[in-house]
């Protein structure tokens, strides 16, 4: 019996593969679990309550952010400009040519 040589590769991609969705999905099974004992719904409706008051002190420092990038872009783009900038040579006389 030939067996390729990709087909080891393939053969641990799945392995991997495998291990990795079983992993997650043990994770998210042991989590409903708890909840369901835990009593976490209660916990995520307080959570809810308390970041819709943050939400509007967010906007404010979202605008505080966008207009330092703002400024951060236009230093940026004037640095660039003067970077680029080219400085006129001086003319060597030519006297004699």
């Amino acid at each position: 019996m030939y067996l390729d040589p990709g087909f080891g590769g393939m053969l641990m991609q799945a392995i991997i593969a495998l291990v990795a969705v079983g992993g997650a999905t043990l994770y998210a099974v042991r989590r409903k679990i708890k909840d369901f004992f835990t009593g976490a719904k209660n916990k995520e409706a307080k959570r809810s309550i308390s970041t819709e008051k943050l939400d509007d002190n967010n906007e404010d420092v979202i605008d505080a952010l966008a207009d330092d990038m703002k400024e951060d872009a236009h230093d940026a783009l004037a640095d660039e400009k003067k970077d680029n900038e080219v400085e006129p040579l001086e003319e060597e006389p030519t006297e004699g040519l």
